[in-house]
């Protein structure tokens, strides 16, 4: 509602899609959504990233995760170790993907980043994850 109001004032609106939650909210499926409800609001641009898990969020966060979706526990470890940031294996399949949907809806020209973004990425067949990694309906496996 805020973004068709500000359009509608005749104002840019950026968007800040972030975090994007590894096997919760990463599947094709719910970007998919995401981008869609984010074009048809009239947004501008689009800047979309992993979850950034900082000292302090890190703690919290796993603690959720441990009530909420405990078998996901031990990948995310995994895929976090011991740092703040996701593998760069996963951010530069997370960022082929929002690169993906940027273009299918539109925003391929507008700006944003990512925490750490691993790729520049263009919307082709080639920026889309190897085929280890699963792109429909379900997020990848690390």
């Amino acid at each position: 509602k805020l973004i068709r109001r500000l359009r509608e004032a005749g104002l840019p609106c950026g968007v800040m899609a972030m975090p994007i939650l590894p096997w919760l909210t990463d599947s094709d499926d719910a970007l998919e959504s995401l981008f869609t409800a984010l074009s048809g609001a009239g947004a501008t641009g689009v800047t979309a990233g992993a979850l950034y898990l900082k000292p302090g969020t890190r703690e919290w966060f796993m603690q959720w995760l441990a009530a909420n979706h405990p078998e996901l526990v031990g990948k995310y470890r995994r895929l976090y170790g011991q740092g703040s940031y996701a593998s760069k294996e996963y951010r530069t399949w997370l960022s082929g993907r929002i690169n993906y949907f940027k273009a299918r809806h539109g925003f391929s020209g507008s700006s944003g980043f990512s925490h750490r973004n691993a790729t520049a990425g263009k919307e082709t067949p080639a920026s889309l994850p190897p085929a280890s990694f699963p792109t429909t309906g379900q997020s990848a496996l690390f």
